[in-house]
Protein backbone atom coordinates (compact mmCIF):
# COMPACT_ATOMS: atom_id res chain seq x y z
CA UNK A 1 0.00 0.00 0.00
CA UNK A 2 2.90 2.29 1.26
CA UNK A 3 4.54 1.80 -2.29
CA UNK A 4 1.65 2.73 -4.62
CA UNK A 5 1.28 5.67 -2.94
CA UNK A 6 4.77 6.67 -2.43
CA UNK A 7 4.83 5.98 -6.86
CA UNK A 8 1.60 8.61 -7.43
CA UNK A 9 2.99 10.99 -5.40
CA UNK A 10 6.24 11.01 -7.10
CA UNK A 11 4.65 11.16 -10.21
CA UNK A 12 2.30 13.64 -9.49
CA UNK A 13 5.48 15.70 -8.07
CA UNK A 14 7.48 15.31 -10.96
CA UNK A 15 4.33 16.61 -13.24
CA UNK A 16 4.15 19.72 -11.10
CA UNK A 17 7.99 20.48 -11.52
CA UNK A 18 8.67 19.76 -14.56
CA UNK A 19 7.86 21.76 -17.52
CA UNK A 20 8.47 21.77 -21.14
CA UNK A 21 10.42 23.92 -23.89
CA UNK A 22 8.36 25.21 -26.81
CA UNK A 23 10.37 26.19 -30.03
CA UNK A 24 8.41 28.26 -32.59
CA UNK A 25 8.41 27.78 -36.36
CA UNK A 26 8.75 31.12 -37.49
CA UNK A 27 7.28 30.64 -40.78
CA UNK A 28 5.79 34.45 -40.69
CA UNK A 29 8.29 36.80 -39.56
CA UNK A 30 6.93 38.72 -36.52
CA UNK A 31 5.69 41.98 -37.15
CA UNK A 32 6.81 45.26 -36.75
CA UNK A 33 4.77 47.93 -34.79
CA UNK A 34 5.46 50.50 -37.53
CA UNK A 35 3.93 48.26 -40.39
CA UNK A 36 1.17 46.96 -38.15
CA UNK A 37 -0.49 50.12 -36.62
CA UNK A 38 -2.43 53.06 -38.82
CA UNK A 39 -2.47 56.62 -37.81
CA UNK A 40 -5.79 57.59 -40.00
CA UNK A 41 -8.57 59.34 -37.94
CA UNK A 42 -11.23 57.56 -40.32
CA UNK A 43 -12.37 54.25 -38.79
CA UNK A 44 -12.93 51.51 -41.32
CA UNK A 45 -16.12 49.07 -40.35
CA UNK A 46 -15.30 45.22 -40.10
CA UNK A 47 -17.26 42.39 -39.97
CA UNK A 48 -16.19 38.97 -39.56
CA UNK A 49 -17.27 35.00 -39.45
CA UNK A 50 -15.14 32.68 -38.82
CA UNK A 51 -15.59 28.82 -38.87
CA UNK A 52 -13.47 25.59 -37.13
CA UNK A 53 -13.05 22.89 -39.64
CA UNK A 54 -10.91 19.70 -38.35
CA UNK A 55 -9.74 16.69 -39.29
CA UNK A 56 -9.80 15.33 -35.76
CA UNK A 57 -13.06 14.00 -34.16
CA UNK A 58 -12.86 15.17 -30.85
CA UNK A 59 -11.95 18.68 -31.80
CA UNK A 60 -13.73 20.91 -30.19
CA UNK A 61 -15.01 23.82 -32.31
CA UNK A 62 -13.03 26.93 -31.70
CA UNK A 63 -14.37 29.36 -34.47
CA UNK A 64 -14.94 31.98 -31.89
CA UNK A 65 -11.17 31.66 -30.32
CA UNK A 66 -10.13 33.04 -34.36
CA UNK A 67 -12.77 35.27 -34.28
CA UNK A 68 -11.63 37.15 -31.39
CA UNK A 69 -7.51 37.10 -31.92
CA UNK A 70 -8.49 38.58 -35.35
CA UNK A 71 -10.78 41.07 -33.85
CA UNK A 72 -8.42 41.85 -31.07
CA UNK A 73 -5.56 42.27 -33.85
CA UNK A 74 -7.38 44.58 -35.97
CA UNK A 75 -8.65 47.29 -32.93
CA UNK A 76 -5.24 47.04 -32.01
CA UNK A 77 -4.41 48.35 -35.14
CA UNK A 78 -5.70 51.24 -34.59
CA UNK A 79 -7.72 51.23 -38.02
CA UNK A 80 -10.76 49.51 -37.75
CA UNK A 81 -14.05 49.33 -35.51
CA UNK A 82 -16.03 46.38 -35.43
CA UNK A 83 -20.17 46.06 -36.74
CA UNK A 84 -22.39 43.43 -36.03
CA UNK A 85 -23.75 43.38 -39.45
CA UNK A 86 -22.58 42.58 -42.54
CA UNK A 87 -24.41 44.84 -44.35
CA UNK A 88 -23.24 47.61 -42.01
CA UNK A 89 -19.47 47.24 -42.68
CA UNK A 90 -17.00 48.30 -45.35
CA UNK A 91 -14.86 45.21 -45.40
CA UNK A 92 -16.22 41.63 -44.48
CA UNK A 93 -13.94 39.02 -42.93
CA UNK A 94 -14.89 35.40 -43.95
CA UNK A 95 -11.80 33.33 -42.56
CA UNK A 96 -11.94 29.46 -42.11
CA UNK A 97 -9.30 28.02 -39.54
CA UNK A 98 -7.81 24.51 -39.81
CA UNK A 99 -6.62 21.90 -37.18
CA UNK A 100 -5.01 19.30 -38.75
CA UNK A 101 -4.35 17.21 -36.09
CA UNK A 102 -4.17 13.19 -35.58
CA UNK A 103 -6.77 11.49 -33.71
CA UNK A 104 -3.89 9.49 -31.93
CA UNK A 105 -1.53 12.32 -30.37
CA UNK A 106 -3.06 11.62 -27.38
CA UNK A 107 -1.37 8.63 -26.88
CA UNK A 108 2.37 9.43 -26.66
CA UNK A 109 0.77 11.79 -23.97
CA UNK A 110 -0.24 8.94 -22.27
CA UNK A 111 3.30 7.43 -22.43
CA UNK A 112 4.45 10.11 -21.21
CA UNK A 113 2.21 11.00 -17.84
CA UNK A 114 2.68 7.14 -17.02
CA UNK A 115 6.30 7.21 -17.62
CA UNK A 116 7.03 10.54 -15.33
CA UNK A 117 8.01 12.11 -18.15
CA UNK A 118 11.24 9.30 -18.70
CA UNK A 119 9.76 9.21 -22.31
CA UNK A 120 9.39 12.43 -24.23
CA UNK A 121 6.44 14.31 -25.76
CA UNK A 122 6.06 16.62 -27.92
CA UNK A 123 2.96 18.43 -29.92
CA UNK A 124 3.00 20.64 -32.12
CA UNK A 125 0.36 24.20 -32.39
CA UNK A 126 -0.27 25.48 -35.56
CA UNK A 127 -2.17 28.37 -36.95
CA UNK A 128 -3.79 27.78 -40.24
CA UNK A 129 -6.22 30.37 -41.40
CA UNK A 130 -7.29 30.95 -44.93
CA UNK A 131 -9.37 34.67 -45.11
CA UNK A 132 -11.82 35.94 -48.09
CA UNK A 133 -11.70 40.10 -47.53
CA UNK A 134 -14.51 41.75 -49.45
CA UNK A 135 -14.79 45.36 -49.97
CA UNK A 136 -17.52 46.21 -52.40
CA UNK A 137 -16.71 44.28 -55.40
CA UNK A 138 -13.28 43.48 -54.53
CA UNK A 139 -12.02 40.35 -53.24
CA UNK A 140 -8.64 39.32 -51.88
CA UNK A 141 -7.70 36.00 -50.34
CA UNK A 142 -4.85 35.25 -47.92
CA UNK A 143 -3.31 32.36 -46.48
CA UNK A 144 -1.06 32.06 -43.40
CA UNK A 145 0.04 29.16 -41.41
CA UNK A 146 2.56 28.99 -38.38
CA UNK A 147 3.22 27.12 -35.91
CA UNK A 148 5.11 26.16 -32.61
CA UNK A 149 6.33 22.88 -31.12
CA UNK A 150 6.16 22.08 -27.58
CA UNK A 151 8.13 19.16 -25.75
CA UNK A 152 7.22 17.68 -22.28
CA UNK A 153 10.23 15.61 -21.13
CA UNK A 154 11.89 16.00 -18.02
CA UNK A 155 15.16 17.04 -19.20
CA UNK A 156 13.47 20.20 -20.34
CA UNK A 157 12.74 21.42 -16.81
CA UNK A 158 16.64 23.26 -17.11
CA UNK A 159 15.15 24.39 -20.79
CA UNK A 160 11.99 26.23 -19.85
CA UNK A 161 13.51 29.55 -18.54
CA UNK A 162 15.40 29.48 -21.73
CA UNK A 163 12.35 29.17 -23.95
CA UNK A 164 9.47 30.29 -23.01
CA UNK A 165 6.51 28.10 -22.34
CA UNK A 166 3.86 27.02 -24.11
CA UNK A 167 1.38 29.46 -23.28
CA UNK A 168 3.25 32.20 -23.98
CA UNK A 169 4.78 30.95 -27.34
CA UNK A 170 0.86 29.96 -27.86
CA UNK A 171 -0.14 33.68 -27.24
CA UNK A 172 2.53 35.12 -29.61
CA UNK A 173 1.63 32.69 -32.48
CA UNK A 174 -1.65 33.63 -32.31
CA UNK A 175 -1.29 37.57 -32.13
CA UNK A 176 1.66 37.34 -34.81
CA UNK A 177 -0.63 35.86 -37.40
CA UNK A 178 -3.39 37.96 -37.08
CA UNK A 179 -1.46 41.10 -37.55
CA UNK A 180 0.55 40.04 -40.11
CA UNK A 181 -3.17 39.19 -41.87
CA UNK A 182 -3.87 42.97 -40.88
CA UNK A 183 -0.80 43.71 -42.79
CA UNK A 184 -1.62 41.76 -45.65
CA UNK A 185 -4.99 43.64 -45.91
CA UNK A 186 -3.32 47.02 -45.45
CA UNK A 187 -0.95 46.57 -48.42
CA UNK A 188 -3.56 45.60 -50.89
CA UNK A 189 -4.73 48.92 -49.64
CA UNK A 190 -7.79 47.71 -48.14
CA UNK A 191 -7.29 49.47 -44.91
Amino acid sequence: MFGKKSILLLITSLSLISYCGSFRENNIPTVKESEYKSDKTEKIKVFSRWTYNSTAPDAIPRSDVHKRWFEKAILDSGCCIIVDKPTEATLVIDGAAFDRSHPLRIVPLFINIFTAMAIPYWATTTVDIQVAVNKGNKKYEYQLKDSFTMVQWLPMVFVFPFTGGPIKHRDELYINTYQALVVKIKKDGLL
